[in-house]
């Protein structure tokens, strides 16, 4: 199984970082639609998507985009290209996501001259329905390789603060951990 002990997330408007990101030495870098892309410019980012895939990539990097879920038709058409690894989608909370997420990228890469088949999945867990969903979301695809969770966003759907002295999240890594290797899943940060 392969391990990536580094994943530098890039802004995909931080045409500076985009740039520099190859540079970096790590083994994966995300170009992130999601965070610091607001709704009127998602249109523009998309169109930087190709272009940045080969800048990241040159310093043999896989090269992953994470999508923002409310775009996430538009967001993985405007990803697959070649030197592409695959796609992180957010928030998952259920299998239909990841499935409706794998059916799409097996629709791009016939279209765009990408492997059938080779694009993976890194799943992020961010909501209590998500976790209680966990081994049928790592279990929709053949394409999931990688899951983790998103500590913070899990904490504000729970309505909860995290406090020093007591970890919430045991109970979830936990899960996380034992389901994702029980399904052949790289479990992230765990």
């Amino acid at each position: 199984m392969l391990i990536r002990r580094s994943n530098l997330v890039v802004p995909i408007t931080d045409t500076a970082s985009v740039a520099e990101a190859w540079r970096h030495n790590a083994d994966a870098v995300t170009l992130d639609l999601e965070d610091g892309v607001v709704a009127s410019s998602k249109a523009t980012a998309r169109d930087l998507v190709k272009n940045a895939i080969q800048t990241v990539g040159k310093g043999a990097a896989e090269v992953f985009v994470r999508v923002n879920k409310a775009f996430v038709e538009a967001d993985i058409e405007a990803s697959v290209w070649p030197g592409l690894s695959g796609i992180v989608l957010p928030q998952v909370e259920s299998s239909a996501e990841v499935s409706q997420a794998a059916e799409l990228l097996a629709r791009m890469e016939g279209k765009r001259g990408v492997e059938v088949g080779s694009l993976q999945l890194v799943l992020l867990i961010e909501s209590a329905r998500g976790v209680w969903n966990i081994r049928e979301i790592l279990t929709a695809s053949l394409r999931s390789t990688q899951a983790g969770l998103d500590e913070s966003d899990l904490a504000a759907s729970m309505g909860i603060s995290v406090q020093p002295d007591y970890d919430p999240f045991v109970y979830a890594r936990g899960r996380l951990a034992i389901e994702a290797t029980a399904a052949g899943v790289q479990a992230i940060g765990v």
